[in-house]
């Protein structure tokens, strides 16, 4: 172990600027947009950015396609970290960003340097936070928790599952709700003795609804949850690593291991949600063992209760595989010719009983809004979601611009189709909250269908810039991004008191129904798929800002006479979205995110385009040509001001979980990693001393300090 003295001095990397050729923008004669325009009713955005951003929001084939020597698109992965990141993984688009990495990398290579020494203290003390929550495998006995403490109360516990079957379970179909009901009913007023398979259903659904939940209390008891379901998450691991018989093949143990999947991407479980593509991969195999993917009917006499629950568990397992392998930039390793179980019927749960002797009627979709509408529209759309997350990620897959084309557009209509749930979605609410409830599982349908297009036309829209043959996929990526970023709350629905949120930035803070919005909560507290969606919109928009910048300098000129608030209102509006982008990751952090890079990240692409616009468009943002040495310096101040923010943030956190009694390494109940010697750290204000630092294990050369996110060999180009 190396003393905290200790410093690493490396030459700073001087890289090659790329040189590209200057933007083209698009002719009349390349690409022909339609008129009409089509998205959900609680789409954010203004129609005139709306048709600005795409004229052609159906994102039908355009009229005309031009053939060029690019029109073939050959999957392309990328090597890093000792791990691959495929075509659709949205970390690919951070390479565009050349200058940014640039500054970083030097930074970070200059251990002098103020930014170095920022972000040496931040890494630090993330460590000290993580101590709490890094878990380790216990003998803890499921049975043993005491979830009637963790909750306090039946009105929280009823208030959290209310939250989980209100959003997530309609989309995985993993719980049939009245029989669940009447378990926790038995196990609540100590009727009979609850197993540890309903206890782990129980401690997995309570902390997935903290995801959402904004009401007293809400940080500490996602705090307590989340520890909870971490053991029973690391228990069920276990069960997976001995020998399997057929009494751990169940299907109580399939949703228990689904349940555990969608925790690990919606809460702030500590096993982690960047890996469940692994994980999903198993659980599918242990299905397909099962016979899930096999219709009921050629199974045999099972009941018509238990054939309704295997197709919602098959559909559930297979939706999350195919969302894991678009984050992770992986093939999903299944084809639709491997399974031919039926859609679930589009029924409500009350209409699904265990004695019932007749199968249930489906109502159809476009007419009725039920508990199972959302798993049902999201089926009907699988096939073509499978397919082009094969083609993206297969290492043999060579996509045409033509097959795009045809893809995009059927995929578009499954989007158009999803748009007119909505008229069913507010005709079938009986009240406010119920109201609520539909439309956010309208949203997650339409953002986990809608990100397939995004991913889809990414690389082609990268070529745009060369060649405007293309521009037709750049136009349908901005409008996907815009419409999976600013989703809010109808101002005419209630929102619930949420005293959690006051982080949030100022334009937020302004609007109580947008901040306190369950799809605002999901991108604050969110991992995994949510968290890799939110990323890969945000990405895009800022990318598409720099760029119209970049090739339009008189649109950055009139923002530099005239201020930002007359800027063309696309321009604004985009500037806008970067701006609260910003603000969601910083409060990410205040939600126990210790990973600042992309708070860090982001606030420097804003000060990137902020720099171009009062410099009149001058600075290649995205083609590494800066030109002003005015640009960097802003760049380099932005940058050192995102780690000074960041690190008082940390510190605000650190402070708070100490004078909480929650030291590292001290607590026996959160099973904690220790980390220095466990001394209080803060100050009587509040803040932290200079030798706060002074007991922490310095960096190994095998844990270095990192840039905000690539490292010099990556820049160099694609694999």
């Amino acid at each position: 172990m190396r003393k905290a003295t200790c410093k690493y001095r490396r030459q700073p990397v001087n890289l090659p600027s790329p040189v590209l050729p200057p933007p083209v923008l698009p002719t009349p004669s390349t690409v022909e947009h339609c008129d009409t325009t089509a998205s959900l009713p609680s789409v954010g955005h203004s129609d005139e950015a709306s048709v600005s951003a795409s004229q052609i929001a159906d994102h039908g084939v355009p009229n005309k396609v031009v053939s060029t020597k690019q029109s073939s698109l050959k999957t392309s992965h990328r090597f890093t970290k000792g791990r691959i990141f495929g075509q659709s993984h949205w970390m690919n688009k951070l390479y565009r960003f050349v200058e940014i990495h640039r500054i970083s990398l030097n930074c970070y290579f200059d251990d002098t340097s103020d930014t170095y020494k920022l972000q040496d203290r931040c890494k630090r003390l993330a460590h000290v936070l993580k101590g709490p929550h890094t878990l380790e495998p216990t003998n803890r006995q499921i049975g043993d928790i005491d979830i009637k403490s963790l909750v306090t109360s039946r009105a929280i516990c009823d208030q959290l599952l209310g939250l989980y079957f209100g959003a997530f379970n309609p989309i995985y179909g993993v719980l049939h709700k009245p029989t669940f009901i009447r378990e926790l009913d038995a196990y609540w007023h100590g009727d009979s003795a609850a197993n540890e398979i309903f206890l782990s259903k129980l401690l997995l659904t309570l902390s997935i609804g903290t995801a959402i939940y904004s009401g007293p209390d809400a940080k500490s008891l996602r705090k307590a949850l989340s520890v909870a379901a971490s053991d029973v998450v690391l228990t069920h691991q276990a069960w997976q690593c001995v020998p399997a018989t057929k009494h751990a093949l169940t299907e109580d143990t399939l949703q228990v291991s689904l349940l555990s999947l969608i925790a690990r991407q919606c809460s702030s479980i500590s096993v982690g949600g960047e890996n469940v593509w692994i994980t999903a991969g198993t659980l599918l195999r242990t299905a397909m063992a099962m016979g899930f993917h096999r219709d009921p009917i050629h199974l045999g006499r099972i009941s018509i209760f238990k054939a309704e629950m295997r197709r919602r568990i098959w559909y559930g397992i297979v939706e999350i595989l195919i969302q894991t392998s678009l984050d992770n930039g992986q093939s999903p390793l299944l084809a639709t010719e491997e399974w031919d179980t039926a859609a679930p019927a589009d029924v409500d749960d009350e209409n699904l009983a265990e004695d019932m002797l007749s199968p249930p009627v489906s109502r159809p979709l476009d007419q009725f809004w039920t508990q199972s509408t959302a798993q049902c529209a999201l089926v009907r759309s699988l096939p073509l979601r499978l397919r082009i997350a094969k083609d993206l990620n297969g290492i043999q897959s060579d996509l045409s611009y033509e097959q795009t084309l045809e893809l995009g557009k059927k995929l578009n209509d499954e989007c158009l189709a999803n748009s007119k749930l909505a008229g069913p979605c507010k005709r079938s609410s009986l009240d406010l909250d119920e109201l609520r409830q539909n439309l956010l599982q309208l949203k997650l349908v339409d953002t986990l269908t809608r990100r397939f297009l995004l991913s889809l036309h990414t690389s082609f829209s990268q070529k745009s810039i060369q060649d405007p043959a293309f521009y037709f996929s750049r136009h349908v990526c901005l409008d996907s991004a815009l419409k999976i970023w600013t989703y809010v709350t109808p101002t005419r629905l209630p929102s619930p008191s949420s005293p959690n949120l006051t982080h949030l930035n100022n334009r937020q803070q302004s609007s109580t129904s947008e901040a306190q919005d369950e799809y605002t909560l999901l991108k604050l507290r969110s991992c995994g798929t949510f968290k890799s969606i939110f990323q890969d919109s945000t990405t895009t928009v800022c990318l598409e800002l720099t760029q119209r910048l970049l090739e339009d300098p008189s649109i950055a000129f009139s923002g530099f006479l005239h201020g930002r608030q007359l800027m063309p209102p696309m321009l604004k509006e985009l500037h806008e979205m970067v701006k609260d982008s910003v603000g969601i990751h910083k409060g990410r952090i205040w939600e126990g995110e210790t990973n600042i890079k992309g708070f860090v990240f982001f606030a420097t692409a804003l000060a990137q385009a902020d720099a171009m616009i009062c410099h009149g468009g001058k600075g290649a943002a995205v083609q590494g040509d800066f030109g002003d040495d005015r640009i960097e310096q802003d760049l380099l101040q932005a940058q050192k001001k995102g780690f000074e923010e960041a690190l008082r943030i940390l510190e605000s956190l650190v402070a708070e979980t100490e004078a909480g009694g929650v030291k590292a390494g001290k607590d026996e109940n959160l099973r904690t990693k220790s980390y220095g010697d466990g001394k209080s750290r803060h100050s009587g204000a509040g803040g932290i001393r200079e030798d706060s630092f002074s007991d922490l294990s310095a960096p190994t050369e095998q844990e270095p300090l990192e840039p905000l996110f690539l490292r010099s060999s990556e820049l160099s180009g694609d694999f």
